[in-house]
């Protein structure tokens, strides 16, 4: 017999900012009911829907939202939450900006074609045009600023989590590299478009953004300002490079990685995995993967999807992996590892408490986003000192993508919703 229950609670408003964090929440939420639950029963399907969110307070201190879900199910045990209707039925808020940026954003799966071309032919197999014009770049704006960082004390490769988590002192330095204003685009073609852009990378002089609200890829060339869309089949949220032409995607709650040509708009080849899907990078003909609900692991796998080894690393989503180096983010720390899993070092500060993606540069400088705080920080000598290398006043609004290309020194970063990418020179002091 079928019963339905109601679930009141409350719950920190920054967990519920987007869809991919709001579901692993729901998700979390679901595992815990069924495991405290009394009863027995077969893993059958649990279905939820999430009754409109009211902000409880006012949007800028506000620490908390209030829900409702009902829910009806067949069994009380082991069932995992679904809630793949929800990106189809409800709007979600984010609650942590301030209020100047906070809105409702309407989901919907409209599929946008390329706002150059009106005759491009939809479908998976949408094509690129390499014959562009050429546009001047924009005028550079030099920053070069004296930034407050903490230190920790040095620790060596074997340390316990009670030593990484010793109190931090702050101390003037200076950040070893400053940051040159290159270009400034957008790919948001109209105000009514919606987007949710969680993660960008640049081959070549092809910029390539994930919109995992629309279900694509957004392909937008440097040096011209059409913007050209690849439909795929599910919802892209993560991104690595595996050559000039190519690129990977994870689509998180799919399960399926997507092997996609870029110059075509060609979905090459499909890996089909066992659970949810996070952070990828690329590294030494490998695929590193983050596979997972609430306790994640690395899988190491080749290109046809063969793993070859599993890392046990915790709650970690984000990852870059580069010269035999593994970093890790979870929303409030970072982590950098060894190849095998052994943890080299740890920062936290309690300023950052919405961590989104990572990257380093050749001298293993680490960047991540910080959506809470609207910065791009940067943490070097081993996790003993940090700063904010870009901030708000870079026009930086919730920004979540970020790549770091290797060749040319050029650091990029998006903003989630508004369609403005930055590019910038990275040079050092």
């Amino acid at each position: 017999m079928v019963n339905a229950c109601y679930l009141h609670f409350d719950i920190q408003a920054e967990l519920f900012e987007t869809d991919i964090k709001m579901e692993e929440q729901m998700s979390d939420i679901s595992e815990a009911i069924s495991k405290y639950s009394n009863g027995s029963g077969t893993n059958n399907k649990i279905t939820a829907t999430l009754l409109p969110l009211s902000l409880v307070g006012d949007i800028e201190s506000s620490k908390s939202i209030r829900c409702t879900a009902t829910g009806t199910s067949e069994s009380v045990y082991g069932s995992p939450l679904s809630l793949e209707h929800l990106r189809y039925q409800i709007p979600y808020q984010s609650a942590i900006a301030n209020a100047e940026h906070c809105c409702t954003q309407i989901l919907t799966s409209t599929r946008y074609r390329s706002a150059a071309t009106s005759g491009q032919p939809q479908g998976s197999g949408a094509k690129v045009s390499s014959k562009l014009p050429n546009r001047p770049i924009s005028a550079p704006n030099a920053r070069s600023v004296l930034m407050n960082t903490e230190k920790v004390p040095t620790v060596e490769k074997t340390i316990t989590r009670e030593e990484f988590a010793q109190a931090q002192t702050p101390v003037k330095h200076n950040i070893p590299v400053f940051v040159t204003l290159r270009q400034q685009l957008n790919v948001k073609m109209s105000r009514n478009e919606y987007m949710n852009i969680g993660s960008c990378m640049k081959i070549g002089n092809t910029l390539v953004f994930t919109d995992y609200l629309n279900k694509q890829l957004i392909i937008r060339k440097t040096d011209v300002a059409d913007v050209f869309y690849i439909p795929l089949p599910y919802r892209p949220c993560y991104i690595t490079d595996i050559d000039s032409i190519t690129v990977a995607v994870t689509c998180t709650l799919d399960r399926f990685i997507l092997i996609i040509n870029v110059s075509t708009g060609e979905v090459t080849s499909t890996i089909e995995t066992s659970d949810c899907l996070w952070g990828i990078s690329y590294y030494n003909n490998n695929l590193y993967v983050v596979i997972g609900r609430s306790i994640k692991q690395m899988h190491v796998m080749d290109l046809t999807g063969n793993v070859i080894r599993t890392l046990p690393l915790g709650t970690i989503r984000g990852i870059t992996v580069h010269r035999d180096r593994l970093v890790c983010i979870e929303l409030t720390t970072i982590n950098c590892f060894a190849l095998d899993g052994k943890l080299l070092w740890r920062f936290e500060n309690e300023k950052y408490r919405n961590l989104n993606r990572v990257i380093t540069d050749n001298d293993g400088n680490v960047y991540v986003t910080d959506e809470n705080t609207n910065t791009v920080l940067v943490v070097y000598d081993d996790g003993r000192h940090y700063g904010d290398i870009l901030t708000v006043s870079d026009e930086l609004c919730q920004p979540a993508g970020i790549h770091f290309d290797k060749k040319q020194n050029i650091l990029i970063v998006c903003n989630r919703q508004d369609g403005k990418a930055f590019l910038f020179d990275v040079k050092k002091k």
